[in-house]
């Protein structure tokens, strides 16, 4: 088999080969989860939604007490995919895998504590996706309910970060099980969202998601629809908790996110 194309990441605004090491040992991504992360989709070397998903991330550097730097803005971040894009030969769909890391500071290497709040790094990859444009699935998912380690309601719920091992976990689950996808659930119970994705039903004509207070995900394509569903006549609700039997007598079940668009259950 023919190797594949090279392939470039972005650190930092610089070009480098995907197979070259670039994070050291005590970068504070891989020893403490110490970054956020978006998945951003594109389509002709164009990223879409983007001032969405830099809205999020802004916000969770916010929360999480670290400096927004300049280069956090829609200018820098699709000059700088398109670059990307181009540079990799991919002209089609791609997903874009945006991460932001706090930066280690000398001689602090495992001290929780003493990060270099001003100093934030980030890295841009991107992979080929099977389609230019968002498909509906052919087939409907598979799921189940993932009720063995409920997710914890908190800030940092809602933040999208590489501290993943809740996910992880769940996804191990689906594997094991061979889903498509399975539905988390909260310390009460509630329905939250599954595991890579934002959770929707359709009953008597409301459509329901979870609310952020659950500890889902804000997503992008989640925000999406909220604001676009009105217009079809529906009426969006997601100030009540959903539980299992609202799942079961669910007429539509479906699920979304930003790089893979709609998926019906």
């Amino acid at each position: 088999m023919k190797p594949g194309p090279l392939q470039y990441i972005c650190l930092n605004g610089d070009f480098i080969k995907a197979d070259e090491p670039v994070l050291s040992i005590d970068n504070r991504s891989f020893r403490y989860g110490d970054a956020l992360v978006e998945n951003i989709h594109a389509c002709g070397t164009e990223a879409q939604f983007l001032n969405i998903h830099l809205a999020r991330l802004k916000q969770s550097m916010q929360w999480l007490k670290m400096a927004v730097p300049a280069f956090v803005s829609p200018a820098v971040i699709s000059g700088l995919i398109t670059k990307l894009l181009n540079k990799n030969r991919i002209f089609g769909g791609a997903c874009i895998h945006l991460t932001v890391f706090r930066d280690s500071v000398a001689g602090s290497q495992h001290d929780l504590s003493s990060p270099d709040h001003s100093a934030i790094s980030f890295v841009l990859a991107s992979v080929p996706l099977d389609s230019d444009h968002y498909d509906l699935n052919p087939h409907g998912y598979a799921i189940d309910l993932y009720a063995e380690m409920p997710k914890p309601v908190q800030r940092l719920s809602c933040i999208k970060s590489t501290s993943a091992l809740f996910y992880v976990m769940a996804d191990l689950y689906r594997k094991e099980r061979r889903l498509d996808d399975c539905i988390l659930v909260n310390e009460k119970g509630h329905l939250v969202e599954s595991v890579r994705s934002n959770l929707f039903l359709l009953r008597d004509n409301q459509v329901f998601s979870p609310a952020t207070e659950e500890g889902c995900i804000p997503g992008v394509m989640r925000k999406i629809l909220l604001s676009c569903i009105p217009s079809t006549g529906k009426e969006i609700i997601t100030d009540v908790p959903l539980v299992v039997s609202d799942l079961l007598s669910a007429e539509e079940v479906f699920l979304t996110n930003a790089a893979d668009g709609i998926r019906w259950v």
